[in-house]
């Protein structure tokens, strides 16, 4: 949970959750390292937050040289690697999962499904990440993207470099 190190793990398993539920951690905070991961299994969150390898992504914590291969699908706030990242870094990451919004598209991303939401004047970043999965919102689609969803810009300064959506 804070100060934890996840790293070299893959999942095959389906993943159901309401919140904070992903393939490989559910939430990191203060510190905390996931690196070199894979998830192949299904995640499945039934209200917010669902990563394809971590759902939240809190303080100062890192995921990295992570890959997820599984089908993600939540309400808000959902992510192909990392659901809700806040004063954290997500990089040398790679989504080729579909990533469904089943209800309003609040931060809905092929990386990263939203930054800094509860947390004024942090930032966050996005470096060095790749998705080539298909992103899609089945109702209103408000804040969808190929890397981010969303980044609310009165709470944040996001600076997301050397990305690429294919």
């Amino acid at each position: 949970y804070n100060s934890s190190l996840v790293a070299d793990c893959v999942n095959y398993g389906t993943m159901f959750g309401t919140s904070n539920c992903a393939g490989i951690a559910g939430r990191c905070e203060e510190n905390s390292i996931t690196k070199n991961s894979i998830n192949y299994g299904e995640v499945k969150a039934n209200n917010v937050v669902g990563g394809g390898v971590v759902g939240a992504n809190m303080f100062d914590s890192l995921v990295t040289n992570c890959i997820n291969y599984g089908r993600v699908t939540g309400l808000h706030y959902i992510g192909g690697v990392v659901g809700e990242t806040e004063y954290s870094t997500v990089s040398y990451c790679k989504n080729f999962g579909t990533v469904i919004c089943t209800e309003s598209s609040d931060g809905t991303g092929g990386i990263v499904g939203t930054t800094d939401v509860n947390t004024p004047g942090a930032t966050s970043y996005i470096l060095y990440c790749e998705n080539y999965g298909n992103i899609k919102a089945e109702t209103y689609a408000g804040a969808i993207g190929g890397i981010l969803g969303s980044a609310p810009v009165s709470y944040t300064h996001l600076r997301a470099h050397e990305t690429s959506a294919h």
